[in-house]
């Protein structure tokens, strides 16, 4: 029987991963990365709106 969501993962060194890796995940995440002092205020703003007390 096998268990259930079981993956095939191994561990990596940092060393070992593309050095594309990094920017990779900046460009699906958050593409004005390099636009912003470090927060997005627009986003945080939206979140606020539709997360905040309801």
């Amino acid at each position: 029987m096998r268990s259930y969501a079981e993956e095939r993962r191994k561990w990596m060194e940092l060393d070992d991963m593309s050095p594309y890796l990094p920017m990779a995940f900046l460009a699906i995440e958050d593409q004005e990365f390099y636009d912003h002092s470090g927060f997005d205020y627009s986003r945080i703003a939206g979140a606020v709106l539709t997360q905040g007390p309801t």
